[in-house]
């Protein structure tokens, strides 16, 4: 025993307890309370600088199985948003009109997060395998590597997406939509329920995205905010029209004929429904989280248990 204990001490080089040849540490517990305390001080940053580890989870299907899953998310977004596209774009006679709707503006932050995704995953991949092939140790520096610019984008957009899509799904139907504009088109079910189902499904089960920092909450708002000076700022705009010959893009917020009632709109808007849009999905992701990572934290501290490997590089999943 004493020969084959000095004998594996001397084969370089040591792997830390649990780490496979290609995969990462799998942490003990005192580990996991070290690294939850040092990504409770960096939070966003910190989780946005592991973004291969994050962006390679897949709960629902496994980690193996996350490129499939991030493609078909993309390709399923951009079918839909290009259907809602083409079909106001043919309804208004080629003006587009299409452009100056929440609706619309969010169905095309939810394409450039899932194509950003989708991308970001591809990426995360590649350079798995590469460090599988060209490290013993399988050891990865996240930290240290550069982020491009399109995870930034992916980042700022993870909160984004999920919330304002729940935010226009809910006051269309609960606010804006009446009876008595005529059956429901396709069109408005895809704009304002089909792509919110598709992020529903998944910040739920595909995805390991984090959503309860302030930088999120932040996010939200700033999108919000700059959409609302654009919607002012377009009623004010001498000749601009939305497709029916409206002096406004919304009639609730018509800024030049029903102000207060434009002020109140936004108001409860920002005070009420985006914070608990924001709420609800922070709610999903938590219970997405006590679903499949219910014993630990990875290394960023998000809640993440990792899984292992078969000593190929190939991630299994706990699904």
């Amino acid at each position: 025993p004493l020969a084959r204990h000095s004998r594996h001490r001397t084969c370089p080089p040591p792997r830390a307890r649990g780490q496979s040849r290609a995969g990462p540490v799998v942490m003990d517990a005192d580990s996991r309370t070290s690294s939850h305390a040092s990504a409770g001080a960096l939070g966003w940053a910190a989780e946005k600088a592991r973004w291969r580890d994050t962006v390679l989870r897949c709960p629902g299907l496994g980690d193996h199985r996350v490129v499939l899953a991030r493609d078909s998310v993309a390709c399923l977004t951009c079918a839909l948003e290009l259907y809602v596209f083409l079909h106001l774009m043919i309804r208004d006679d080629g003006i587009p009109y299409y452009f100056i709707w929440l609706t619309n503006w969010t169905g095309m932050a939810t394409v450039a997060y899932a194509v950003l995704h989708a991308w970001a995953t591809r990426c995360a991949a590649r350079l798995r395998d590469d460090v599988a092939s060209h490290e013993p140790s399988g050891v990865r520096d996240d930290d240290s590597t550069p982020i491009p610019a399109g995870v930034h984008a992916l980042w700022a957009l993870k909160c984004i997406t999920p919330v304002a899509q729940l935010f226009i799904t809910v006051v269309y139907w609960g606010v804006l939509w009446r009876p008595w504009y005529g059956p429901v088109s396709p069109h408005n079910v895809i704009a304002h329920g089909a792509l919110y189902a598709v992020t529903l499904v998944d910040f739920a089960t595909l995805n390991r995205f984090t959503l309860a920092r302030a930088e999120d909450l932040t996010n939200a708002y700033m999108y919000g905010g700059l959409y609302i000076f654009f919607n002012a700022a377009y009623t004010f705009v001498p000749g601009a029209t939305n497709h029916r010959g409206d002096r406004f893009i919304y009639p609730i917020t018509d800024w030049r004929s029903r102000t207060l009632v434009s002020v109140g709109f936004t108001a409860a808007a920002f005070a009420i429904v985006l914070p608990a849009s924001w709420y609800a999905t922070v709610r999903l992701t938590q219970l997405r989280d006590s679903r499949w990572f219910p014993n630990g934290r990875d290394g960023d501290g998000n809640g993440a248990e990792r899984t292992g490997d078969d000593g190929r590089g190939d991630a299994r999943s706990f699904a």
